[in-house]
């Protein structure tokens, strides 16, 4: 006889084990104690406040990125949408005068995604400062 013969021609010689008759009811006490005991709370991964700080600096580098679009001097507009009037505030500008003709070159679309970018950033140093807690 092969091994796998005697192994079977043992196995059912043996006597079947059965459980208790209550088995399924104490397995249900023991379930019932354990969700009893540690019930699960929903936790967010991040938390309203940090929620509401990424909003806010979001938008405020969005309304930035508009109010020096609009107001700064230079580029190939010479007029504003946004102006105030007779008020110059070009020569506070001066010393920025190359980075406003640059930024008034740029498009819209780009600021979007810078502040998108910095925003995922800002996201990610948040999670992970609040995940190694």
């Amino acid at each position: 006889m092969k091994k796998q013969d005697l192994l079977i021609a043992y196995l059912k010689e043996l006597p079947r084990e059965e459980p208790s008759g209550n088995f399924t009811q104490m397995v249900m006490n023991r379930v019932q104690l354990e969700t009893i005991k540690s019930p699960v709370v929903y936790q967010s991964l991040i938390s309203k406040e940090v929620w509401l700080k990424v909003i806010v600096v979001s938008g405020l580098l969005l309304l930035g990125a508009v109010i020096l679009y609009f107001y700064l001097p230079g580029g190939t507009n010479s007029t504003s949408y946004l102006t105030l009037p007779k008020i110059d505030f070009s020569i506070l500008f001066k010393p920025f005068l190359v980075f406003t003709q640059a930024l008034n070159k740029i498009s819209i679309t780009f600021l979007g995604v810078l502040i998108a970018i910095a925003s995922l950033l800002l996201v990610d140093q948040l999670y992970t400062r609040f995940a190694n807690r």
